[in-house]
């Protein structure tokens, strides 16, 4: 399971990279790499949503909705991914549901940390990681959501947009790397 948490980190990493990449300098090479490898990356999150799943299912119920919020927004990343490339959908008739997908990736570490607080199997210094980043990441989406345009995709990130974003970029990879180092 190593293997798969720290491929879903680094997957993660350079899925963002390449998108921030592609708002700083408009190059569509760079959007279309981001696409691709926005499809490894929801199967690789599932995998471990299963694992954490197994991991506290004896514990408590609770990780059923830490479970289910993950998986539907795996699948709700992969499918409006795969719609853009291979279905030529345009993004911004996929953005808003890619855009609800990816709060799972974002929260998922908060839940994950709640449970590693309360129950342990992990180190307790990733449950806080996990929870700090989520906290960080929604604010970053508040910051986001307050312009319709652009969470539907229609109009790029400015400057500031992305610069609000680098630390959840790092953060959220990193913490699946060390959530992948500790199953």
């Amino acid at each position: 399971m190593t293997v798969v948490g720290v491929a879903a980190g680094v997957t993660l990493l350079l899925w963002w990279t390449l998108l921030f990449s592609f708002f700083a300098t408009g190059k569509e090479i760079l959007d279309r790499l981001s696409e691709i490898v926005g499809l490894v990356f929801p199967p690789l999150m599932a995998t471990v949503v299963v694992a954490i799943h197994r991991m506290y299912g004896t514990y408590t119920s609770m990780v059923w909705i830490v479970t289910v919020a993950a998986c539907v927004s795996a699948v709700v990343m992969f499918a409006t991914d795969a719609a853009v490339v291979f279905g030529g959908v345009p993004f911004t008739w996929v953005a808003m549901p890619a855009t609800v997908g990816a709060l799972g990736v974002v929260l998922l570490p908060g839940g994950v940390g709640w449970l590693a607080l309360a129950y342990g199997e992990i180190p307790k210094a990733l449950g806080w990681l996990g929870i700090g980043v989520a906290i960080l990441a929604v604010g970053v989406i508040l910051l986001w959501a307050r312009d319709v345009d652009l969470l539907a995709g229609r109009r790029a990130p400015k400057s500031f947009e992305i610069l609000a974003c680098l630390p959840v970029i790092v953060a959220i990879p990193a913490w699946y790397i060390w959530l992948g180092v500790s199953l």
